[in-house]
Parts: C-alpha cells; structure tokens; sequence
C-alpha cells in the first residue's frame, strides 16, 4: 500500500513578530511570500484581531518547481484599522483544505496633527492713514487648514510668531503693529520673536479644522496716525502645538 503525505503550505510575513506604526486614515501593506510542497493553487487569508478572517488572495497558482517561495502583497484598507494597537494575522490555505502556520504583525495605529494647508502670503485690507490707531483687517486670502486625526477629546493650539517687522522699501517699520484680539476683545501685541496663542481646539468628530476669527477678532494690523504711506510686508511663522 503506498501512502502520501500531503504537506500544508508555509508562509511568511515580513514584518512578522514587530510592532509596526501606521497612522490613521492611513492603510497597512503586507508583503512576504509562501510555498507549497504538492498543491496546485492556494487561498490567503488575513484576519484583524478577532474579526472574521478576509480572503485577499482567491485560487493563487504554485509556482511550476513546487516548493519554490511566491511574493504577496496586500494593503488593509484604512477604514478597518481604528486608532490603537491591532494585531494582524495571515495564513495560506491549499485546494486540499490544509492550512498553513500564522504569522502575526502588531499595528500600531496613531492619529497626528498637521497642517492640510497654509497659505504662503496672506496680507491686509489696504487703507488710508487714519486719524486715530485703527484696525486694518485681513483680507479673504486667509486659509490654514488643520487636519486631527488623533480622536476626539483631543487638544491642541496654534501659534503665530512675527519674524519679521513690517517694513516697507524705504525702510520704514510699523513696530508692535501686529495684533491679536481674542474673543473678549482683549488685544496683544505680537512681538518680534514672541510666540502667541492665536487659536485653541478641542478635537470632536470633525478632523479638518479652517482657522477661522470674527472680522474684528484674530490677527489683525493696527495703524497709528504717523506711519508713512507704504507697502508693508513681514513675516510670521505659524506652529501647531499638541497639547492642552
């Protein structure tokens, strides 16, 4: 009587054993290759933690010289990979119901904060030299975006810091001009190399945030009576800072 043995494939996983992280919104590629002694065609398989394992890989044909390694490579869509730490499994199983070993990967998924976008020169409404100090208010080319994907609850802050004085060119400055009015009126100079908190949030379901002020809130010019007429410009640098 001859008896044969039939063999279940073998896989790996490149990142088998390791703690990889991902951030949020973002999907997780495997890759990593198996091998079958004797059958024609294999299934593969990944499983999030204890979710129902997902078949990405339908009727895949071993290689002629069996036995030899074939390469594989699937990305876990983003959307099944919350905020946290995730273990992700993958296996092989042959067209004779044999299943291969487990390899296992830890996905560390994190949200971060960033700017989407920022506009690179934003300017001022254009005015004549007053009588008394006044306001000069931003123009609608102001737009900074900020994207948190770090989960409701979240704290954060964004800074604006003057680089550079107003100047124009003939030299003349408008010094402690730039200002910034909060929500009860209250004005700060922003200073030359001063840092100052210009907008606080506490992230909820919405993760895109447009800064955004009152028309006579926020970052605002201010001209005194005995400036010269001029085109100013300066520079201000923006900072996004993750905590309370």
């Amino acid at each position: 009587m001859k008896i044969i043995v039939e063999s279940p494939p073998a896989i790996t996983l490149t990142d088998a054993n390791r703690e990889i992280p991902v951030d949020f919104g973002t999907e997780y590629t495997m890759s990593g290759s198996w091998n079958d002694l004797d059958s024609n065609l294999v299934d593969l398989y990944y499983a999030v933690d204890s979710n129902t394992p997902v078949k990405f890989a339908s009727n895949v044909s071993n290689s002629t010289n069996k036995g030899e390694d074939i390469n594989y490579q699937y990305s876990i869509p983003a959307d099944q990979l919350s905020i946290g730490m995730h273990q992700v499994s993958v296996y092989a199983v042959d067209d004779t119901g044999r299943k291969s070993n487990i390899e296992v990967v830890n996905v560390n998924v994190t949200g971060k904060l960033s700017f989407m976008s920022v506009t690179e020169n934003v300017s001022f409404e254009n005015m004549q030299i007053p009588n008394k100090p006044t306001y000069s208010k931003r123009n609608d080319d102001w737009d900074i975006l900020v994207k948190d994907t770090r989960g409701s609850g979240s704290s954060w802050r964004l800074t604006a810091t003057l680089m550079e004085e107003f100047s124009d060119s003939q030299g003349h400055f408008l010094r402690d001009a730039l200002k910034f009015v909060n929500e009860d009126g209250i004005e700060t100079t922003m200073a030359l190399g001063a840092e100052t908190n210009v907008y606080e949030m506490i992230t909820q379901d919405e993760q895109n945030v447009s800064i955004n002020w009152e028309s006579d809130k926020g970052i605002l010019l201010k001209i005194d009576p005995f400036v010269y007429i001029g085109d100013y410009t300066g520079k201000i640098n923006w900072n996004l800072i993750d905590a309370p």
